[in-house]
């Protein structure tokens, strides 16, 4: 009899532990825990903008906004190519760990935009969250093709 009850008590705790909404912090908005042990890796998303013929654009200029606010993100004024980092021609920041602040658990919806002769030649919105350590892709394909 003390067996069955053990058990059943057992049980109970097991699935109100695995039961999502009785866990603290599962929403998108709570803030991160003080003490969050994460890697110390730095984390970058790069966009690639080629032509048709898949040969790396060379933009006037970008930026990147967030949609909810039109908040200017970064743009090529504010980004510096690292010193002794090369990249291919055609690749441009799309997002990095030093911006996690301005997006969130659920992700928010950041728009790249592409400009040569005054005109925009590359348009595309990207899904980027966090899970407090790092910044995360959620949807959106990094290889944008202009066309001529």
């Amino acid at each position: 009899m003390r067996t069955s009850i053990l058990v059943i008590l057992v049980s109970g705790l097991m699935v109100l532990a695995c039961n999502k909404n009785a866990r603290v912090g599962d929403d998108c908005e709570s803030d991160c825990k003080f003490n969050q042990v994460c890697t110390e890796e730095f984390r970058s998303l790069m966009v690639q903008v080629v032509d048709q013929s898949n040969a790396g654009v060379e933009l006037d200029s970008f930026k990147i906004v967030r949609t909810k606010d039109n908040k200017v993100i970064l743009d090529n004024v504010q980004w510096q190519q690292p010193a002794g980092v090369s990249y291919k021609p055609g690749v441009y920041l799309l997002y990095s760990d030093g911006y996690m602040k301005e997006t969130s658990r659920c992700g928010e919806d950041f728009h790249f935009k592409g400009y040569l002769n005054n005109k925009t030649v590359a348009d595309k919105i990207f899904r980027i969250s966090h899970d407090c350590c790092h910044i995360n892709l959620v949807s959106g394909d990094t290889k944008i093709v202009i066309e001529p």
